[in-house]
């Protein structure tokens, strides 16, 4: 149960007593996934406490409210954010530390990885989980900068020929840094997976330490957060067959520097076509953009999608 005080001990005794109540595990037997839930719950405790609190002082003292905190996204990337807030970080991290809860991990994502109004978080959250790595087709802007400055190596992919006989000749993978490949990522082949466990998803990853040495360092850029509202658009589209690496190349070519980025919101389908949406996320350092601007941007993205043969879903 949270409590007014919340040290380290108080911390590791909610873990292991969640995971005891609802996983029957004890920390040792526990996945990482059911660690980490334990431990956002034991987070979810302390606001919720914080909350109860505050709405009795609030109640006591007459005062008025003005907004409330909400939780709902606790597990995803606001939980180290929540954490800060209410000052436990140090102790979270040391308290997961000593219940051995620091696995060195890599992500694998898809295009534009990281993107989203908490890229920060996106990077700062596997930081604290002991992610060392992540893999993706593509990241989105920033993101890069975020994962390295979290000490997090920002990997791409791209598809490749199996070259050894324990490799998937379909799902096989270069793994590249500034265009220069220094890996493969791969499943196993189906005659090697049958002989562990055919029910089991196996991804094998090997990665040149001594070509990944080689690699020109960059320095590291910083974008001051604007101060002025940005402005988010939906373009619904039916690719008509076109990969999304195809799609994104209709915003990526015209280089627009007020696109601060554009998100996957969701895929379907209807009248028997695959349609998907796209959040683009316009923002200005130097001032409010009007919706003149913004639909100028629009136009020449849905003129260039399409020439390519993608049609809007109105």
């Amino acid at each position: 149960m949270p409590t007014k005080s919340f040290d380290k001990e108080s911390i590791k005794a909610s873990i292991i007593g969640k995971l005891q109540r609802y996983n029957g595990r004890t920390i040792a037997e526990a996945s990482n996934a059911q660690i980490y839930r334990a431990l956002a719950s034991t987070v979810r405790d302390q606001i919720m406490q914080k909350w109860m609190i505050s709405r009795e002082e609030r109640k006591t003292n007459n005062n008025k409210r003005l907004y409330y905190l909400s939780v709902e996204f606790l597990m995803g990337r606001s939980l180290m954010k929540n954490a800060y807030n209410l000052e436990l970080l140090p102790l979270l991290r040391e308290a997961i530390e000593e219940l051995g809860f620091m696995p060195d991990g890599v992500i694998v994502g898809g295009s534009n990885y990281g993107q989203g109004s908490y890229r920060e978080h996106a990077a700062l959250v596997p930081m604290y989980l002991g992610i060392r790595c992540v893999i993706a087709k593509s990241f989105a802007r920033i993101h890069v900068a975020n994962l390295i400055n979290a000490g997090i190596l920002p990997l791409t992919f791209e598809k490749a020929e199996a070259a050894q006989n324990w490799q998937h000749p379909k799902n096989t993978s270069h793994i590249s840094i500034e265009n220069n490949v220094i890996g493969e990522i791969a499943t196993l082949h189906p005659s090697n997976l049958s002989k562990i466990d055919k029910h089991a998803s196996v991804v094998a990853v090997e990665i040149d330490l001594d070509a990944f040495a080689e690699t020109e360092k960059k320095a590291l850029l910083f974008n001051e957060p604007s101060k002025f509202p940005g402005v988010s658009y939906d373009l619904s589209l039916v690719p008509n067959g076109k990969k999304y690496s195809e799609i994104e190349e209709a915003w990526k070519s015209e280089n627009i520097a007020e696109l601060e980025g554009v998100k996957l919101v969701d895929t379907y389908m209807l009248d028997k076509e695959l349609s998907i949406t796209v959040r683009l996320s316009f923002s200005s350092n130097e001032k409010t953009l009007s919706m003149e601007e913004i639909q100028s941007y629009i136009d020449k993205i849905i003129e260039n999608l399409t020439g390519m043969g993608v049609t809007m879903r109105i």
